[in-house]
């Protein structure tokens, strides 16, 4: 039994299951894959995902203070900044950094478990999952 199921381990389960955590609820979160963060994606951030969940300088790979967009006709347009407008983050490692905030909280994991059902019955929710 528990207070909370999370469905996903990716930034906004480990968020969710980190913060219910850090406040007392018991929380279990379920993810179908084996390896927390091994999502395809390109770890590319803007300035306020960096500000309102900061990584370790260690996570940030590079930041970016320009860009080249090119329109559909093949005009290129080159974008110069003083500061980075956007940070290139190693995001496995920056996922389960929120992982690890929420275990160390108390939550728990069950990897390479899916979840397949969810009911809602007069006591709560009843989840359904398999391995």
């Amino acid at each position: 039994m528990y207070d909370a199921v999370v469905v996903g381990a990716g930034p906004a389960g480990n968020t969710a299951a980190w913060r219910l955590a850090e406040s007392g609820h018991r929380v279990v979160v379920l993810d179908w894959r084996r390896n927390i963060g091994d999502k395809l994606c390109t770890g590319i951030v803007g300035p306020e995902c960096v500000s309102r969940f900061p990584p370790s300088r260690e996570h940030i790979l590079s930041d970016a203070t320009t860009a080249t967009v090119v329109s559909p006709m093949g005009t290129r347009y080159r974008i110069v900044r003083q500061h980075p407008q956007a940070h290139v983050l190693d995001r496995a490692r920056y996922v389960a950094s929120f992982a690890d905030r929420a275990i160390q909280a108390g939550g728990e994991y069950r990897l390479g478990t899916r979840a397949t059902a969810a009911e809602v019955t007069s006591d709560g929710v009843v989840v359904t999952a398999e391995d």
